[in-house]
């Protein structure tokens, strides 16, 4: 008994051994084979089958006939050809060696592959022995790894970008599409192979770096492609066995061409609009410094004119207002011609000096020419009372006359015209023969123009030289003669007369003389109203006494507004030459009306009006500046003020009288 349980239990453990093995164990004798016929020798053979095979095949049967019966008939019909030929051949020779791989039916109706293994045992000629194993696993997984290689190969073909592995020695182990047609060869001819020595691709400091370091390293590379740089961005990483060990390093090239002249082009775009805003900003910063030396400068023009038409009405407001004081007196008529003709050239130079003003007012290329109705026979007398001291010298005649007899009206500036009728007459002045005459002639040429004719009856100008008579600085050989002059003279004349829509033309016969002729639009007489007649206030007459305060430096002015002014008995004047003397007198003598002149040796005139608007003694008296010059924005500051009246130098004594009576009758109210 002792003996037989070692025994039994090495048989049991035999038998569960081949009851569970993954392989069937097989045996029996070497089958006669017709080759014509093929059969399953093999079955026909087999004398043991090992428990396992119905678990393994998932065969039921009750003997061994049954089984060698479902076995033939669970082989694929597809494989049943194929292991017949196999068996036949394996029998046809000895020793019989037979390997066999099938698909055969299994557990669940499943096909499996399957690998029979039979040999003839060289110790028993005739006995076969071998096993049946299961393939089925093993080929899924090579499936299986088949197929994930090649979805792995579709996907690297598709990424878009270039993908390579390569092993530590640089030999290629994957390859995708791109790869293969930048180096223009299949991507299986590269498996194996390493980039070619000159590639510039290859660049061994990386690999190194990236196996040295075990993390990924990223750079920027610059190839050709079709003759053509295009720009990559590249990754490399280290790829690892299943023990950690670094054993190959993948490659990723994505080309960036476009993505990165895109940016170029924004980098690009984004510098210009950079440049665009400090050229903007600096534009800005330009207009505002222009704008800044533009108010600077018109703030300095503005000083400058009130300054100059002070400098030069003050003295003109002395000569114009002695000279109308003479007038109204009895003068031998010499005396009275004279006077008459200070009172004209001063008028003349104050419209000149206004014309002077109103250019500088003006910006660069606007015209500051007014064209208002002008007598052309009036005009011609004032100016020949310019020229007349000239003409005596010569003894020359000056004769004025009109053509019809009726007065001749045009459309002009009178200032421009006065200057433009000087030029030609001056010249026949100075060009003429001694005891020579001039004659000045108005008429009408035509139902839209007038004319100005200048004829002397001098030696003339030839008719090659008269081309050249309005060129600046051309004085047609006068120069040789001893006449001063500098030819100018025409020329601006010309060019005055074409800004009012004339011209200026010249005829001349030598030996008979010259003549220029002035053309201008024509205009009708104006309708004029009636003049205001003021009843004379007789010296006898009682009249309500007015004191008038005048604070003005101009020694001359103050004399000129003393003798206006005593022409009406009734008014008592003060004076003060400086402001802030005439704040006191006002605050002290509270006059009737007070008159201010806007520019003052110690504070300004517009300060000396806020003062007295502020002082409660002198709030109410009423205020008239007389001024060489005030702009429109200090004009308008000043009737804010509570000014009343504003006299523009040089005066009109008649006009002063009437504006003291306007506004003390005005300012009755005041107590």
């Amino acid at each position: 008994m002792g003996a037989e349980r070692p025994v039994q239990s090495e048989y049991e453990v035999i038998r569960r051994l081949l009851t569970t093995s993954p392989v069937v164990l097989c045996a029996g004798t070497i089958p006669e084979v017709d080759h014509d016929q093929l059969v399953a020798a093999d079955e026909q053979a087999l004398s043991y089958l090992s428990p396992n095979v119905q678990q393994f095949l998932g065969l039921h049967a009750a003997n061994l006939e049954q089984l060698r019966a479902q076995l033939s008939e669970r082989i694929h019909p597809d494989d049943v050809a194929a292991h017949r030929r196999a068996e036949a051949d394996a029998f046809g020779s000895r020793p019989v060696h037979l390997t066999a791989s099938f698909r055969m039916k299994g557990e669940g109706e499943v096909y499996r592959r399957v690998r029979t293994l039979l040999d003839e045992d060289p110790e028993h000629p005739g006995l076969l022995q071998g096993y049946v194993f299961d393939e089925f696993d093993q080929g899924r997984a090579e499936d299986e790894l088949r197929e994930h290689e090649a979805l792995l190969q579709q996907i690297v073909d598709n990424a878009g970008s270039t993908i390579f592995v390569k092993d530590l020695a640089g030999r290629f182990l994957l390859v995708n599409a791109s790869l293969a047609r930048v180096l223009g060869r299949s991507a299986t001819s590269l498996l194996g192979d390493a980039f070619p020595p000159e590639d510039g691709s290859v660049d061994p400091d990386i690999d190194d770096e990236v196996v040295a370091s075990g993390r990924r390293v990223a750079f920027d590379l610059t190839r050709a492609v079709d003759g053509m740089p295009r720009h990559f961005l590249g990754v490399k990483f280290p790829l690892r066995d299943t023990h950690g060990n670094i054993n190959a390093i993948g490659t990723i090239y994505t080309d960036v061409t476009e993505r990165k002249q895109a940016q170029l082009d924004a980098e690009e775009a984004h510098a210009q609009a950079d440049d665009a805003r400090i050229q903007a900003e600096e534009a800005r910063r330009q207009a505002e410094q222009a704008r800044d030396r533009a108010l600077a400068a018109s703030q300095e023009k503005t000083a400058f004119l009130s300054r100059m038409s002070h400098e030069l009405r003050t003295p003109l407001n002395s000569i114009i207002g002695f000279g109308q004081l003479l007038e109204q007196r009895e003068l031998a008529a010499e005396e009275q011609e004279w006077v008459g003709h200070v009172v004209r050239a001063g008028q003349h130079l104050l419209d000149l000096i206004d014309e002077v003003l109103d250019l500088t007012r003006v910006g660069p290329g606007q015209k500051a020419v007014r064209l208002p109705p002008v007598d052309l026979h009036d005009l011609v007398v004032t100016t020949i009372g310019l020229v007349q001291p000239a003409a005596a010298a010569r003894s020359i005649s000056i004769v004025a006359q009109a053509r019809d007899g009726r007065a001749v009206w045009a459309l002009a500036d009178r200032p421009r015209t006065v200057q433009i009728l000087l030029n030609p007459l001056t010249n026949a002045i100075l060009y003429n023969f001694e005891a020579g005459t001039v004659e000045v002639t108005a008429r009408s040429a035509d139902r839209d123009r007038v004319e100005l004719a200048v004829h002397d009856r001098g030696p003339g100008i030839h008719a090659d030289l008269l081309g050249r008579a309005f060129e600046p600085f051309d004085r047609l050989g006068a120069e040789h003669r001893g006449v001063e002059g500098t030819g100018m003279g025409l020329a601006l004349s010309r060019g005055l007369a074409e800004e009012m829509g004339g011209s200026l033309t010249v005829t001349s016969t030598p030996g008979a003389g010259t003549t220029f002729t002035l053309s201008l639009p024509a205009a009708s007489e104006p309708v004029r109203s009636a003049p205001a007649t003021r009843e004379a206030t007789p010296a006898t007459v009682s009249s309500p006494p007015i004191t008038v305060l005048y604070i003005e430096d101009d020694v001359a002015n103050v004399q000129l507004m003393e003798r206006v002014l005593q022409r009406r008995p009734s008014i008592a004047m003060l004076t003060a030459m400086r402001g802030r003397i005439g704040l006191d007198i006002a605050s002290r003598e509270q006059p009737d009306v007070i008159m201010v002149d806007l520019h003052l040796p110690d504070i300004d005139g517009y300060q000396v009006v806020r003062l007295l608007r502020r002082n409660p003694t002198t709030a109410t008296i009423p205020i008239v500046v007389v001024s060489a010059y005030a702009s429109p924005a200090r004009r308008a500051e000043l009737l804010i003020e509570g000014v009343k009246e504003h006299l523009t130098k040089p005066i009109d004594i008649d006009h002063v009288l009437d504006v003291i009576e306007r506004v003390v009758n005005g300012a009755s109210a005041r107590p």
